[in-house]
């Protein structure tokens, strides 16, 4: 069915001045246009500028607030909307609008005049490049049209098609079938009833090998309806629907016409005044979203009153057919995306910005998500949604399969005979797969570090079903409080990600949650360090000799923990920092400074970390600045390192803070990069260190290969 356009659209289609290269436009077009008129085009039927509004999203309002700034200027001097056409590859092209708005800024203390633009894209796909290959799904021909409603019955339909074809893709099945028993199901879990015969109570000892689908789900303020100890027999007779949220409620109704007869929500799941029954549950989450044939998500509720479905435009689930004539090469018919789409509805949804639900995401199987506007699916196989229900194209954003964790399994586990058969080339296929899992386990953590927590001491609980999995299926190493025994020296090198005065301070809570060598000692985003496993390539220049953790709960070894240390040995350099706040730019400086018998040298590296976490020695003025300074600061040398630069290789360490137990007790508060050439500056500060460490209480034996002091500490 053809598409309808505006008049400014229609042009647009037809413009000579979109002529374009690859990746380079040679040409634009300039028209007037505000907020008001993309919004009201789009509501009398223009299908580009419902596009362009729906990638705009939340910079809409700001585009009005800049406008409403700008009504006394000149009409010259007003908003534009610059419209240029890039080639994307795959015959796929990227017409993107920058919506002009003039201002001023303050800089300094002058206010200069600035251009700040708003950018919306949308993709042009030619109609043979829009599918995938091959693909995803196979749908009937006489697919029924959109309906304004997320829980209607073509959604359903839908939703049953993705999940009866997903069965069948070789890696949606990799969970069980090397398994000769039924998997588990939860301890607990609702029992629907049927649309013939609707029940709701909750149920132990089902049978293993049940099918059951789980939700993952925001609890926000209103807190959910729950599982109590005072109320588990009732529960166990009946539950009254009217009495559960709105999002409960829609998610049972729909697992039921969808053919599933039980769901597993946490609330109703776990005893949730009883922390001997959350310990336990907690030790097999990683079992509950695994297993579950299908997970719920209500990526747009932001909590439980909102609900599962959602109205919406269909036009926004529906291809957009366009006719375009700017070059010989790029005419004829084209289908217009918004290709943010998975972005919009997912990525960015309320859901997808708690930390708890990251592993409800990895380690389900399959997810359907109820997004803003649409449905979409994603499995271990690939994305589909409402507009490409057969599956994404390639170029999509959210092209791919869902999940990380279980495509380095599929790979590992799956295809191990593709790498050679000498014994040289199997040490290399072993690295190569540490690496991949450590390097993934580093992405998760930067992922999971970034969303929100409501309960910091559930730091570690909230990502144990990950690391329990991640034990099992990739790295068989020893898991402590977030890092993993082997390639420890390089673990530790994780940073924060404060890198200005603005954002949030790095802090750690009162209240004992984690060692301070952990990063879940932490709140803020982290960092983690790059895993240094490439055999040869790498140098460690530092020893451990034990490594533990005390966890709160001795059933679950990837929960919270009550204590944890690490005994190592290295060369230690005795260091001092100032810390330089520049107030006007927003940033900091802090400067590192060698302790040797010429004075303090100053090397060239770069620090970063917790030094708010550190004990400030003192302050001072130096006319108009604030200096802080922190004394008696030790650093212990990990690992070589190469940071891809000019200046290539170099070596990284911790920053350590004595603690008031004993002499060679130390806490961790950050991390040190130098570069070789400041080698000669540290060589003497190690050296002035060996003439005051036995003065200083430090034990420390002679390497036999390099015969350097290696001193023995513990950090906790």
């Amino acid at each position: 069915m053809p598409s309808s356009f505006c008049r400014t659209c229609t042009a647009i289609l037809s413009s000579t001045s979109l002529a374009l290269e690859d990746f380079d436009p040679e040409g634009f077009e300039v028209l007037k246009s505000t907020s008001h008129s993309f919004e009201n085009s789009a509501r009398q039927g223009c299908r580009l500028c419902l596009l362009f509004v729906s990638n705009f999203g939340e910079r809409m309002a700001r585009i009005r607030h800049l406008e409403f700034e700008n009504l006394s200027l000149s009409e010259e001097k007003k908003h534009a909307t610059i419209y240029t056409l890039f080639s994307y590859g795959n015959n796929h092209l990227l017409l993107e609008v920058s919506h002009q708005s003039p201002g001023e800024e303050r800089l300094g203390r002058k206010r200069e005049s600035v251009i700040r633009p708003a950018h919306s894209s949308i993709m042009l796909l030619s109609p043979e490049s829009c599918k995938p290959e091959p693909l995803l799904f196979s749908l009937p021909i006489d697919l029924p049209a959109f309906e304004e409603h997320t829980g209607s019955e073509t959604c359903l339909n839908l939703a049953k098609l993705w999940l009866n074809q997903c069965k069948s893709h070789p890696a949606c099945q990799y969970q069980n079938k090397n398994s000769n028993t039924a998997f588990a199901v939860p301890t607990r879990l609702l029992h629907l009833g049927s649309l013939v015969s609707p029940s709701l109570r909750l149920c132990s000892g089902v049978p293993d090998g049940t099918s059951y689908a789980s939700l993952s789900h925001c609890w926000g303020k209103h807190v959910p309806v729950k599982l109590l100890s005072s109320t588990l027999t009732e529960f166990q007779t009946k539950i009254e629907m009217p009495e559960l949220p709105k999002t409960f409620r829609e998610s049972i109704d729909f697992i039921r016409r969808l053919g599933l007869e039980y769901i597993w929500i946490d609330s109703l799941c776990i005893i949730q005044d009883s922390a001997e029954d959350w310990a336990h549950e907690a030790a097999l989450m990683h079992q509950v979203y695994s297993n579950a044939i299908v997970n719920i998500a209500a990526d747009d509720a932001i909590d439980g009153t909102e609900g599962l479905f959602r109205a919406r435009d269909v036009r926004l689930c529906e291809p957009c057919e366009v006719e375009v004539n700017w070059t010989k090469q790029h005419r004829g018919a084209y289908i217009a995306v918004d290709n943010t789409l998975w972005k919009s509805n997912m990525e960015n949804s309320v859901l997808n910005g708690r930390a708890w639900v990251l592993q409800e995401q990895l380690l389900s199987p399959r997810i359907l998500h109820f997004g803003q506007t649409q449905l979409l699916w994603e499995c271990q196989t690939g994305k589909a949604c409402e507009l490409f229900p057969e599956g994404l194209y390639e170029g999509h954003e959210g092209y791919g399969p869902k999940s990380m964790i279980s495509k380095v399994e599929y790979e590992l586990h799956e295809f191990p005979d593709e790498y050679g058969d000498t014994k040289d080339e199997r040490v290399m296929v072993e690295f190569s797969q540490q690496y991949q899992a450590h390097q993934q386990w580093k992405e998760i953590v930067d992922n999971y570090t970034s969303r929100h927590l409501t309960f910091g001491s559930d730091k570690l609980v909230a990502i144990s079903a990950l690391a329990h999995r991640f034990q099992t299926e990739n790295l068989g190493s020893e898991y402590l409080a977030g890092l993993w025994s082997q390639d420890l020296a390089a673990q530790l090198l994780w940073t924060t990600a404060r890198l200005q005065l603005r954002d949030k301070a790095t802090t750690r809570q009162t209240e004992y949650r984690a060692p301070t060598w952990s990063w879940a000692s932490i709140d803020g985003r982290i960092h983690p360090s790059t895993p240094y496993l490439y055999p040869g390539r790498f140098q460690t220049h530092f020893k451990v000799h034990s490594a533990e953790t005390t966890c709160v709960a001795s059933a679950n070894q990837f929960g919270s923990v009550s204590s944890g240390q690490i005994v190592v040995s290295g060369r230690i350099v005795l260091v001092s920092l100032i810390s330089e706040p520049n107030h006007r730019e927003g940033t900091a400086s802090y400067h590192l400074q060698v302790h040797s018998s010429s004075g303090m040298l100053i090397p060239r590296g770069t620090l970063s970390g917790e030094i708010e976490l550190a004990t400030k020695d003192c302050t001072y003025e130096d006319g108009q600045k604030v200096l802080d300074v922190y004394k008696d600061i030790y650093f212990i040398e990990c690992i070589d390192h190469y940071d891809g630069g000019q200046r290539g290789r170099g070596r990284a360490g911790i920053l350590l803070q004595r603690k008031n137990v004993t002499a060679t007790t130390f806490e961790r508060f950050g991390r040190y990069n130098f570069h070789f050439d400041d080698m000669t500056i540290f060589e003497e500060g190690f050296r002035y260190f060996n003439s005051l460490a036995g003065e200083n209480g430090f034990e420390f034996y002679e390497d036999e290969v390099s015969h350097h002091n290696m001193y023995k500490i513990t950090i906790v």
